[in-house]
């Protein structure tokens, strides 16, 4: 079978001798724990795109108990990023996968704003080859990440020229009493200038 690793084999040759699904005696608990469980989720999906190619159902649910198993060993935040690694570039028909994602995604990431704040997309989690998809979706998180601190900043600036406005609304009041006062002397007649200044003073 071209294109799977040697653990892959063995597991596949195994498999097929004993109808069972049995890790490379390389492995250990101590390996595993180590590396998050990482390798042996690669050589699995390994084994699981195997099972699809070749049409061994039997097998290829042997290999997602495995993965799920693995996966419900560490935590949810932890499983996501072992199967970015381990699965850089899924089927994107594998509804199975899909479903086991989205039960880890919602384990981890209350709402949108989380995942975005989250650093899971970010480059120290990132593959050595990545999915057209996955970098833009890289590049649309950036971009909105970014946009919210240009937002973030400008309503700060806004808060401080606020705060530090000389008009404030009890001057703004006074204002506008002393114009009223200025009305009712003049019998009921604003000068052009005094409504020039009222809408001023409301515009600013």
């Amino acid at each position: 079978m071209s294109g799977v690793s040697g653990a892959a084999g063995q597991i596949i040759v195994n498999f097929l001798y004993k109808g069972s699904y049995e890790a490379p005696t390389l492995w250990n608990d101590e390996l595993l724990m180590k590396d998050g469980g990482a390798e042996s989720l690669r050589c699995s999906f390994d084994v699981l795109a195997t099972a699809k190619k070749y049409d061994i159902g039997s097998l290829a649910t042997l290999a997602q108990e495995y993965i799920e198993s693995w996966t419900d060993q560490l935590e949810p935040a932890k499983a996501l990023v072992a199967i970015k690694k381990a699965c850089s570039l899924p089927d994107a028909k594998d509804e199975w996968l899909r479903n086991h994602t989205k039960t880890l995604l919602s384990a981890t990431y209350t709402n949108i704003e989380a995942f975005l704040a989250s650093a899971i997309m970010t480059a120290e989690h990132a593959e050595s080859a990545i999915s057209i998809t996955e970098m833009m979706l890289r590049t649309v998180i950036s971009s909105i990440m970014e946009r919210q601190i240009e937002k973030q900043k400008e309503r700060e600036a806004a808060r401080e020229v606020k705060e530090t406005s000389p008009a404030t609304e009890q001057e703004l009041r006074a204002e506008i009493e002393v114009i009223e006062a200025k009305k009712a002397n003049r019998g009921g007649y604003l000068l052009k200038k005094d409504r020039i200044g009222l809408q001023k003073s409301w515009l600013s």
